[in-house]
């Protein structure tokens, strides 16, 4: 089960480079078996972080954008526990990063560092092992090593 995971999330990251040159999230089937969360509980997480980011990336102060960018991240890795603990939304999945990059003031989170770097945390919080980190990097550098330098670089600074 957690071999179909690390797939899925490979895959989605493939797909995710295909359309814009960087890949990212396709091994999670495995990782929705192993997480006790509900849709509800999933979704419900993913809105109150959605909804306590109230500034946007393109604030004035330094403070600001710090602020901004944790919050931005928070997002980001919310929206990936959410697509891990339910593998059948990977459509959404793009849906959900475009809608946050809009709401923080991203023209494209596909080419943002903090995107990836989020990603390796909400792999973390999804319960990716580092055996499945490890698998997803090396599938993800094949072609995107910067990527997969970012989502793990991601997942150690929660690890």
């Amino acid at each position: 089960m957690i071999r179909n995971k690390v797939v899925l999330i490979v895959s989605m990251l493939a797909a995710l480079a295909l359309t814009s040159q960087c890949a990212i999230l396709d091994s999670a089937s495995g990782l929705s078996g192993r997480i006790g969360f509900s849709i509800s509980d999933s979704t419900s997480t993913l809105f109150n972080s959605l909804s306590k980011s109230v500034t946007s990336l393109s604030g004035s102060s330094s403070g600001g954008k710090e602020e901004a960018l944790r919050e931005y991240r928070e997002d980001v890795k919310s929206a990936l526990v959410l697509f891990c603990n339910h593998p059948d939304s990977r459509k959404d999945l793009e849906t959900d990063l475009n809608s946050i990059a809009k709401e923080h003031g991203l023209v494209s989170w596909k080419n943002h560092p903090a995107t990836y770097i989020a990603m390796g945390q909400g792999l973390y919080a999804a319960g990716a092992g580092l055996s499945e980190l490890e698998e997803i990097t090396s599938h993800i550098s094949v072609n995107h090593k910067q990527m997969a330098a970012l989502v793990k670089e991601g997942y150690q600074s929660v690890h």
